[in-house]
């Protein structure tokens, strides 16, 4: 069933209406399938639960591994993480696709994986050892997924949000990320300054006592 708002006018009144049949992906073979794609506009494109695609996110971000088991092969992985747009381009002995790198910074830095889907690479399409800082995918009807390659961050989201994890929970999760990430740093160099600090008031007692015990021994022999 899929719940849609009724014409009552009340915002928190709802009717359920009978699902969409599914459709025959040939018959819109230009739309591409994928996690958060769709197959047709009536089709999802996540078939999965919330903790499942967690999982399998869990493993892109390992290397094709999880809970220490050998789900894909690491070059399957890699492969998955690379632009096949970049591919694409060189086989054709060009450096940029007509149709897909239109000049702006998003579409010249975003390329396509082999995954169906989207992966964002830190310099434009042309450019020598490219990195992917991320690998994305989401459709208008609301689910989607992220993958931050520097934050080590996986990020889900299966409401009906238009943009997806890009509108929900992504920007909250950076943010957290990047919270910790600070509050680490800050307790870790704190730590530091105190263990620097005792080592600092030690060798002062430690220079302190030392003529003191010279002039005893002097005392003595004397």
């Amino acid at each position: 069933v899929v719940a849609v708002p009724s014409d009552s006018g009340s915002a928190c009144s709802f009717e359920l209406l009978p699902a969409q049949p599914p459709c025959d992906p040939e018959a819109s073979p230009e739309i591409f399938a994928g996690g958060g794609g769709v197959l047709s506009y009536t089709d999802a494109g996540i078939a999965s639960c919330a903790q499942d695609y967690a999982r399998f996110l869990a493993m892109l971000m390992n290397d094709g591994s999880l809970a220490g088991r050998r789900v894909l092969k690491k070059e399957t992985v890699k492969s998955l993480w690379s632009d096949e747009m970049e591919h694409f381009a060189a086989s054709a002995g060009k450096k940029r696709l007509k149709g897909w790198h239109d000049g702006s910074h998003f579409w010249d830095h975003t390329g396509w994986s082999l995954l169906n889907a989207h992966v964002v690479m830190d310099k434009p399409s042309g450019s020598a050892r490219r990195r992917v800082q991320r690998m994305w995918m989401s459709g208008s009807g609301g689910p989607g997924w992220g993958i931050d390659v520097r934050r080590g961050l996986a990020c889900l989201t299966f409401a009906s949000v238009l943009g997806g994890c890009d509108a929900d929970s992504e920007p909250a999760a950076v943010l957290a990320a990047d919270r910790g990430r600070r509050m680490k740093i800050a307790s870790t160099s704190a730590g530091r300054k105190a263990t620097a600090k005792r080592a600092a008031a030690a060798e002062a007692k430690r220079k302190a006592g030392a003529p003191k015990r010279a002039a005893v021994g002097r005392s003595k022999k004397a």
